[in-house]
């Protein structure tokens, strides 16, 4: 038995390796999707409102990062006017100077 941590194989998976199951699926769902993006518009035309909206946000993942929350560890009460002004002028200030 290994020890937390450790695995039978130390040096693992080689970095960029693919899992050979899948590359044959992917490649396959690859094709039929290339095959069916002309039928996209037409059934696009047929889509309630909801299902838009539906199909938009079930694709924003695949086109745009992930966003993870942060921790900023400042105790916005115990600052003053002044210190809150700053950082919100900082946050609002798109070239970076103040």
């Amino acid at each position: 038995m290994f020890r937390q941590g450790e695995s039978g194989n130390p040096k693992g998976r080689p970095q960029g390796a693919t899992n050979k199951v899948a590359r044959p699926i992917k490649e396959q769902l690859s094709d039929f999707l290339t095959a069916k993006i002309q039928e996209l518009p037409e059934i696009w035309s047929k889509l309630s409102p909801r299902d838009k909206a539906r199909f938009i946000t079930d694709l924003i993942p695949y086109f745009v990062a992930r966003l993870q929350s942060i921790s900023v560890g400042v105790e916005f009460d115990q600052l003053n006017d002044s210190q809150l002004n700053y950082i919100i002028d900082t946050l609002l200030n798109k070239d970076g100077k103040n």
